[in-house]
């Protein structure tokens, strides 16, 4: 729905162009890793799957000795195994590969020098961490992203105001609050977005189970994000 959503406008108004890759998902999940947790957690197991060995990783997988102070985010206890974790590999590369390598290639191609973004401080995690309303590439301006300080809140209120239609997946009887890449590992919301496609999107469940099966299993195996199967146990986010 969000793919057609958004074809919708490319076709029906000139302002909206279609950027994609040409990589095969699955054959690249499996060759550059999978996503775990999250976007920082996820580069931190690939170091680590790479043979790294610092400070920060020790800190970080609480593997240090408390002296460590440069850092102040560390993964939750149930993850601190994958300090040596290799049963399938782990990267953040994807988004970087479906989402912000096209684009690079995009604005190189029509000699762009700056981008635009609609990222949002609110939305948290590497966004927060790294971005600001302006970026800078050395002395130079790379990215400018206006809707940075927008609140959850302002961001309905103006929606709302302005009668701005949405993707369905917002709306009833489906009530998505955030989408991405459907079924994506990062979503904090995982179980939630799973059971409404179980329910109301069968065939899209099916594909989030075989395109991240690994993660999935491994999610489910440790009680994390995922309940165990048969299981209803309250798990740890």
């Amino acid at each position: 729905m969000v793919r057609e959503f958004a074809l919708d406008k490319v076709k029906n108004d000139d302002r909206f162009i279609a950027v994609t890759h040409d990589k095969n998902i699955r054959k690249s999940l499996e060759e550059d890793g999978y996503p775990f947790k999250s976007k920082t957690h996820s580069r931190n197991v690939m170091y680590r799957q790479n043979g790294l060995d610092t400070d920060y990783l020790k800190y970080y997988f609480r593997k240090d000795d408390g002296t460590y102070t440069k850092a102040s985010r560390q993964c939750p206890k149930i993850l601190e195994y994958q300090w040596d974790f290799n049963d399938f590999k782990i990267s953040d590369k994807c988004c970087i590969n479906m989402k912000e390598e096209p684009l690079k290639k995009w604005q190189r191609e029509n000699n762009k020098t700056i981008y635009m973004s609609g990222i949002r401080d609110a939305e948290g995690g590497r966004r927060s961490m790294n971005s600001g309303c302006i970026q800078m590439n050395g002395e130079k301006v790379s990215s400018f992203n206006p809707l940075f300080v927008v609140s959850d809140d302002w961001m309905t209120w103006y929606i709302e105001s302005r009668n701005i239609k949405l993707a369905q997946l917002y709306y009833p009887p489906y009530n998505f609050e955030r989408t991405g890449c459907k079924g994506c590992p990062f979503a904090l919301n995982l179980e939630k977005d799973l059971e409404t496609m179980r329910r109301l999107l069968p065939t899209e469940a099916k594909q989030c189970e075989i395109l991240w099966k690994p993660v999935y299993d491994e999610y489910r195996r440790i009680g994390y994000r995922l309940r165990k199967r048969n299981d209803d146990a309250l798990f740890d986010f």
